[in-house]
């Protein structure tokens, strides 16, 4: 079948609408995930749980496929695959600085603004595609500006450019012969060792400097000093194919070959290279990487920007760009951020090539081809909670999910392992916002149902800090293991303390995202946390999110000590440090009383931590003026809850959570396994089966539109069997036949069109 174009998808999309037999919305109230059972089996490696996968024990593979694997995989008609771009993000950084250390005084060859067009003529040599496909065996996506793979919501639109066919500069050695042409790096009169008749763009003499050189205009080039990577494979093979290249059209290369420690010094310290085989594995968000990679602030030696480089007179090379980065970094929405994103990697990538972009690496993910379903998210793959909430399989029977390790720790305090996560995360509930699964630009509403960002000015520095407000939905309770019945219903309290509690906990890995807090106040009948915090970004917004600990599994178990105490208080004026017995606090009861008057949490008092403070320091202080006499004051403070599970209290216990599932039996370790059985009080209702993008509309209900259909009808006749399709989307592919999306599945889509879900309730 030939490629369709968008327009016969948008046409075959309408025509679907059109015909489908149910276009209006449907009372849909059942909550949690489609599959109502889940069982996670833990093997002791890759290969055991892919056999286990072969053999029809398990359904989904809860790990990447080695490559040797992978091979086996495409034999198998009964196995789906899916292919997942990670955050990672390897190019050719190419130097801009005006000389290099090996040739001191010399302006180099791709010396800043000066010499754009030669490292746009660098690019055009670069044939991603055949490096994708023969250095990365497949394992790979191409990218083509400054961004990983997942980001592809950040990219630049402006200027053509993501994949072949499309990209400004893409794979023409023959317009990179042109380029050099035009710029004065003119065939001279030393005979190329590398020329090959074969080639059009193929030099017979070595190339000389221009005209406007001010030391060597007309003269050989000098030697290109590439650096590259021995201990990466890819990389090696990437940079010989660079290499072949830039001596075939008429350089001559110095070449250091090295491990990543070989080479750091040379690279990074030394800046003494012109193109070097490099890689990172940025976070989630471009205007933070992007600053610290790029920005000429971090062009110190061995920092992390040595790409940019200076002029000579030591100024940045490339203003433009830091203005970009630096209106990006300190956005004040990330609607801004964005704007600011899109500007940098258009000066970045298209007017100054100032790296070249390559790859992000890929893997692939398999199941059998009876799951449904499978929402193969963005730099995640099927391992995320839209998928977990929309698979099931065909003969309705239970999933069985396979996992290559075991949990480490089932400790939803102090685990830090990926395998425990594995199964932690079915269990619990997260105060954090969603991601959409197809485009990780894409913040939207979760168990967070609003966010707003503002300052406030802190009341010990007098300086203006950040203050973020967060909503929370009421419509879910915490379940007991085994016998399932709810506990506990979960709003902006268990957020506040979960908070504290983690702040308590400094040697937990969480505490990353509380660190910074001065203090926190619940508003709005618990639907609404206000958190102040001792720095001034917009990107605090993005911390905080931890895991939602339980009132009833902190106080009735050895994970916390009851404290209360009567203070001679004897006043003051404005806001007063208390200073409680105990280091720890994560709760005060709602019953403090100064001379037996009650006072107002958040009104009267607060648990505070001073910006100057230590994790594990918070206390409680009093916010308005107050009398000298009795304060009484009954709380609650966090004790060490390290084990295999928190506390090592029994499973049966501490497994309590808000997760769209419940546990219902667990054996620990190789060959271990991890029942789990459906929360029917999950905030989130259960997919519409025809749900495709997971993308919550104004509303902040989601809904089944146009933007599903033209997802799944883009989609249209691939398959994921054998070699997946480039277009192939799991999640389009709903009902049988087997890993394939065809007309039964869009009309599936289309069945549903215009059906809303998951409207989040008001506020009680």
């Amino acid at each position: 079948m030939k490629r369709m174009n968008r327009w016969k998808i948008l046409e075959l999309s309408l025509l679907l609408i059109i015909t489908a037999i149910a276009l209006s919305p449907s009372a849909f109230a059942a909550k949690g995930p489609r599959n109502s059972d889940l069982l996670i089996k833990y093997y002791p490696g890759i290969e055991d749980a892919y056999l286990a996968l072969k053999l029809s024990e398990i359904d989904i593979l809860g790990y990447e496929l080695t490559s040797s694997l992978y091979v086996d995989a495409i034999d198998d008609p009964n196995i789906c695959l899916g292919k997942v771009a990670d955050r990672g993000m390897y190019q050719f950084d190419l130097n801009s600085n005006h000389t290099i250390r090996s040739y001191p005084g010399i302006e180099s060859f791709i010396y800043g603004k000066k010499r754009n067009e030669v490292r746009q003529a660098i690019t055009h040599l670069v044939d991603k595609d055949l490096i994708v496909a023969t250095c990365l065996g497949g394992f790979a996506e191409r990218i083509d500006q400054g961004l990983t793979a997942p980001d592809k919501g950040w990219r630049n639109q402006t200027h053509p450019g993501w994949g072949a066919g499309n990209f400004t500069y893409d794979y023409n050695p023959d317009i990179a012969a042109s380029i050099l042409d035009a710029e004065g790096f003119v065939q001279g009169s030393t005979p190329n060792p590398a020329y090959n008749h074969a080639f059009s763009w193929s030099a017979e003499f070595l190339r000389v400097y221009p005209s406007d050189h001010p030391t060597h205009a007309g003269q050989d080039v000098h030697p290109i000093v590439m650096a590259v990577r021995t201990d990466d494979l890819r990389r090696y093979c990437t940079g010989n194919e660079l290499r072949f290249h830039l001596k075939t059209i008429g350089f001559r290369t110095d070449d250091f070959y090295g491990t990543s420690t070989e080479l750091y010094e040379t690279v990074m310290g030394d800046f003494d290279y012109h193109v070097y085989t490099g890689g990172w594995s940025p976070g989630r968000f471009p205007p933070l990487y992007l600053y610290g990679l790029y920005h000429s602030s971090k062009s110190d030696p061995y920092n992390t920007n040595y790409v940019t480089g200076v002029d000579e007179n030591g100024n940045s090379n490339f203003p433009e760009l830091d203005d970009d980065l630096e209106a990006g970094y300190w956005a004040d929405t990330y609607a801004e951020a964005r704007s600011a994103v899109k500007a940098s990697t258009g000066h970045g990538w298209f007017d100054f090539c100032i790296t070249v972009p390559l790859w992000s690496s890929a893997s692939f993910w398999a199941w059998r081809c009876n799951v449904k379903g499978v929402v193969n998210a963005e730099g995640y793959g099927p391992e995320n909670d839209y998928s977990f909430m929309n698979m099931y399989k065909t003969d309705g029977s239970s999933l069985v999910y396979g996992t290559k390790s075991p949990p480490i720790a089932m400790n939803i305090i102090f685990s830090d392992w990926y395998y425990d996560y594995q199964s932690l995360d079915r269990m619990n509930l997260y105060g954090g916002r969603s991601v959409a699964p197809y485009d990780m630009s894409v913040d939207q509403a979760g168990f967070v149902t609003n966010w707003e960002t503002s300052t406030y000015i802190d009341y010990d520095s007098s300086e203006e800090q950040s203050k973020n407000i967060f909503s929370y939905r009421t419509d879910t309770w915490a379940i007991a293991p085994v016998s399932g019945n709810p506990v506990e219903n979960y709003n902006a309290t268990q957020v506040y303390q979960s908070m504290w509690y983690f702040y308590q906990t400094p040697i937990c890995w969480f505490y990353y995202a509380v660190e910074d807090i001065d203090h926190l106040n619940i508003t709005e009948n618990d639907c609404s946390l206000e958190v102040y915090w001792c720095t001034l970004s917009y990107w605090n917004i993005y911390f905080g999110g931890v895991p939602l600990l339980s009132f009833n599994l902190l106080r009735n178990h050895p994970l916390s000590s009851f404290h209360a105490e009567d203070i001679a208080w004897s006043g003051g004026s404005g806001m007063d440090w208390v200073g409680l017995s105990n280091p720890g606090v994560f709760w005060i009861e709602r019953n403090v009383t100064l001379n037996g008057v009650p006072l107002v949490q958040g009104v009267d008092y607060e648990i505070y931590a001073p910006c100057s403070s230590s994790g594990g320091d918070a206390d409680m202080r009093l916010i308005k003026p107050t009398a000298a006499g009795t304060l009484h004051v009954a709380y609650w403070v966090a004790e060490d809850a390290r084990g295999y599970t928190p506390g090592n209290i029994a499973w049966q216990t501490s497994f309590q959570g808000a997760g769209m599932y419940y546990a219902s039996d667990f054996q620990p370790g190789e060959n271990g396994y991890l029942a789990l059985r459906r929360n029917p009080f999950y905030y989130m209702e259960t997919p519409p089966l025809g749900e495709v993008d997971f993308e919550r509309k104004s509303t902040g209900c989601q809904k089944i539109d146009i933007f599903d259909v033209v997802l799944a009808a883009s989609a249209y006749g691939s398959q994921g069997s054998s070699i997946p399709d480039n277009k192939w989307l799991p999640g389009a592919d709903l009902v049988p036949d087997c890993c394939r999306v065809d007309i039964f599945d869009l009309v599936t889509v289309t069945g549903k069109y215009g059906e809303e879900w998951d409207c989040p309730p008001s506020c009680p």
